[in-house]
């Protein structure tokens, strides 16, 4: 659920795979497999197939909100020192 949230909190605003991969630490062949995820569950979309921009979804979106609740009622502390 981390790793979802990461990659859908560094495409809110779209982004290119490279700079999602640098963002969220993971390798190539473990973001492709995130990416493909993500997009076949409404999660992601890819907005130039040339360019390979991705960006968070409506439904994406929705997903973060609830991942966000959940973490700052779980980790109270710790939401309070994260950046949003």
């Amino acid at each position: 659920m981390d790793i979802i949230a990461d990659i859908l909190s560094n495409a809110e605003g779209g982004d290119n795979i490279t700079d999602i991969m640098y963002n969220t630490r993971l390798s190539y062949a473990h973001m492709k497999t995130y990416l493909k995820m993500l997009i076949e569950n409404g999660l992601l979309d890819q907005d130039s197939p040339a360019k390979k921009v991705y960006r968070t979804t409506a439904k994406g979106t929705e997903y973060l909100e609830v991942y966000r609740r959940i973490r700052g009622l779980a980790f109270p502390k710790e939401q309070a020192r994260r950046p949003k």
